[in-house]
């Protein structure tokens, strides 16, 4: 078993977690279906540990040249390098960020995924915006919550789905297209205690 630096014992051993993880990888499954399947199977070969500091940077230092590459596609108006080097970078610090963003390297890889996520977005048929929504509950009553819409480009009102998550799937992971190609917005959001929350001073 491993003991990471914040306290505590993890469930599994790394070479177990290696390994289902590399299942998930070939089966393009949460949260390898945007990581470069090469580069994260070398990353995850050589890792060796589950502690979370060491795991956020090993990723994002792997995700890091992809965005800076897509920046240069994206000024030579190569829109569609543009688009793959966004999504592998999005990919990648999306990994960084797994399961949770629980450590400050953590925090951090997902606010990169997030922004490689929009600027991935900037280059795709249909446009995403970010909305945020004042939560009525008594609970939290000057918290927002904040979702992601993506809307075919038809005039008038059209009929919205709404997508949410599990525990370790924010709503950057949710897959809109076969709603959207019939014809549906959706809107995607986090479960509560997860993803993005902001709170209205």
């Amino acid at each position: 078993m491993e003991t990471p630096g914040t306290g505590g014992v993890y469930a599994r051993p790394y070479a177990e977690a290696r390994d289902l993880l590399f299942t998930r990888l070939d089966a393009a499954r949460n949260p390898m279906d945007n990581a470069p399947a090469a580069e994260t199977r070398a990353i995850l070969g050589r890792l060796g540990t589950l502690e979370r500091e060491q795991w956020a940077a090993a990723f994002c230092a792997a995700a890091e040249p992809h965005y800076q590459n897509g920046l240069a596609a994206e000024a030579k108006g190569d829109r569609a390098t543009a688009r793959a080097e966004y999504l592998a970078a999005f990919g990648l610090f999306r990994v960084a960020r797994y399961p949770a963003p629980n450590s400050p390297g953590k925090r951090g890889a997902y606010r990169r995924s997030q922004e490689a996520y929009f600027k991935a977005a900037a280059f795709s048929e249909i446009p995403v915006r970010r909305v945020e929504m004042r939560y009525a509950g008594a609970g939290a009553p000057n918290a927002t919550i904040v979702g992601y819409l993506h809307r075919p480009a038809r005039d008038g009102r059209l009929p919205l789905l709404v997508q949410w998550g599990g525990i370790d799937s924010f709503k950057e992971d949710r897959r809109p297209e076969p709603y959207l190609a019939a014809g549906l917005a959706v809107l995607a959001i986090d479960i509560p205690g997860v993803g993005t929350r902001r709170r209205i001073l």
